[in-house]
């Protein structure tokens, strides 16, 4: 009988097909094998990845001097000295910006240089105002997949004097922070507000000049005076959230007689009912003699800052100007410099052989009238206290003390120098310093007419012609919200970061 020498073709390939399936089945537990040892890696530096992104949040709010929460997109135009953690643009790393004061730019360091396929999301809430507590939430969030992981974490900023959120109604997206916050300076800053409002006869008309039913239902037939005080209230109420505000209210018509010191906006923990009671009580009528408004506010600003208490704090000077219409009167000192009498002469002036001017004053006689002349010179009242409540009829009338004067129905000439001169007062004040009046000048009406003097006062006090228009009450709650802000982040040094 013949021994078999190999194996059969069929036995061969049943053989091939055998070891296939058997390294086939080896390989795919070994492939599986290693798919979860990876997973099980990957997992892991999710996990420490957020671990140590955590840990640097948290350490950040808890030992920072000055704690910001803003919105932000990118990382251009970031503020000098000023440190901030957020997201990169795709959202897959956590980068930190951190100020190098030798080089004076901000130096990029990532804290997460991300992952495969895992994104990140950031969002910080401050839930009570700034000056109540120095509590910050955060929610960071990782996406891996179709899986997500999410902490929540709410710190006290131990070294912080605030934790301020200037999102603005955005997301928080972004902290910012600094170590030097110099907390002295921080906290002996405080504000001084000192608001012009007019309350002149056009005050008591609709924004379009037509007339008004303060009674109705209807707010759109509501005047310019009721509208104002729904509006400056709301802004008082909202300074009043911080403890370190005051607000001096100085309404004006033909004269500021009404002007009142700074009181505290906040007073045991609510809005003074001083201030939105003088508010309440303005009434409307006569002309509109905004340099004495703004003389008033400036004595306010500058009796606040010499008051000994605050002589050694920060003191931030804000003025906020709101008329309805042109100038037309100004607060004068009438001097008589020389007079003369002609028999047989009759106008409204005369001019002798050198130029000067006499106005023609009154006559006497019955019979070969004598005509008396004056030439007089003017000067602008810019002391302290309030003026002598008489108008000068046609500046023909002499007073040695402060009265006001002008055309009373039409923009002035007397009126618009006389901004101007005590415009400068405002100008100058602590010039050159962080305490210089910051000054806002608002038009409050819908006709473009009313707005002949804004750019004056505006380049007055300001040196600048910029100015609001608010031809709306919606429009005039967006400028007092801005104004808000802007002596919100000016009580904090550098104005807090960007």
């Amino acid at each position: 009988m013949r021994k078999r020498k190999g194996f059969t073709l069929i036995e061969l390939i049943l053989a091939i097909a055998l070891t296939s399936i058997v390294i086939a089945t080896g390989t795919n537990l070994m492939v599986f094998g290693m798919k979860n040892t990876q997973l099980t890696y990957d997992e892991f530096d999710v996990q420490s990845n957020v671990r140590l992104m955590s840990q640097k949040i948290n350490t950040t709010i808890r030992d920072s001097a000055a704690t910001f929460v803003l919105h932000r997109d990118d990382p251009n135009n970031l503020t000098d000295e000023w440190n901030y953690i957020m997201l990169d643009s795709s959202k897959t790393k956590l980068m930190e910006y951190k100020w190098n004061s030798s080089t004076k730019v901000h130096d990029a360091k990532e804290v997460f240089k991300g992952l495969s396929d895992v994104t990140l999301d950031l969002e910080f809430t401050k839930d009570t105002a700034s000056d109540i507590d120095r509590l910050l939430r955060y929610r960071l969030t990782i996406y891996d997949g179709t899986k997500s992981n999410t902490i929540e974490s709410e710190l006290e900023s131990n070294n912080s004097l605030q934790v301020i959120d200037r999102s603005y109604a955005e997301t928080a997206n972004v902290l910012a922070y600094r170590f030097d916050s110099r907390i002295d300076e921080v906290s002996n800053a405080q504000a001084a507000v000192a608001m012009v409002l007019d309350k002149s006869g056009s005050m008591k008309y609709k924004l379009n000049g037509s007339s008004a039913d303060d009674n109705s239902s209807n707010s759109d037939k509501w005047s310019k005076l009721k509208k104002l005080k729904i509006e400056a209230n709301r802004l008082i109420d909202r300074l009043a959230e911080y403890s370190n505000i005051s607000v001096s209210i100085n309404p004006f018509d033909s004269t500021a007689n009404g002007s009142e010191l700074m009181l505290k906006a906040r007073v045991n923990n609510a809005t003074n009912t001083g201030l939105t009671t003088k508010v309440n009580n303005l009434s409307a009528g006569g002309g509109t003699n905004t340099g004495d408004g703004i003389r008033r506010a400036y004595y306010k600003i500058k009796d606040f800052n010499e008051e000994e208490e605050n002589k050694n704090k920060t003191n931030k000077n804000f003025l906020i100007i709101l008329v309805d219409g042109v100038t037309t009167f100004a607060s004068v000192n009438r001097v008589d410099l020389d007079e003369i009498w002609f028999y047989n002469y009759k106008g409204d002036t005369y001019t002798n052989a050198s130029g000067e001017k006499y106005e023609y004053y009154g006559s006497s006689g019955w019979w070969n009238t004598k005509y008396y002349y004056r030439k007089y010179d003017v000067t602008y009242f810019t002391g302290d206290n309030s003026i002598n409540n008489n108008e000068i009829s046609n500046y023909n009338t002499t007073y040695s003390s402060g009265r006001y004067a002008g055309d009373g129905g039409s923009l002035d000439p007397w009126g618009t120098e006389y901004v101007d001169i005590v415009g400068q007062l405002v100008k100058s004040y602590k010039l050159g310093t962080n305490e210089a009046i910051k000054t806002y000048v608002i038009g409050f009406s819908s006709n473009s007419a009313d707005y002949g003097s804004l750019e004056d006062i505006a380049k007055a006090t300001t040196g600048d012609t910029v100015y609001y228009e608010a031809g709306s009450s919606e429009a005039l709650e967006a400028i007092f919200q801005a104004i808000e802000r802007d002596i919100s982040d000016a009580l904090w040094h550098i104005g807090g970061p960007n």
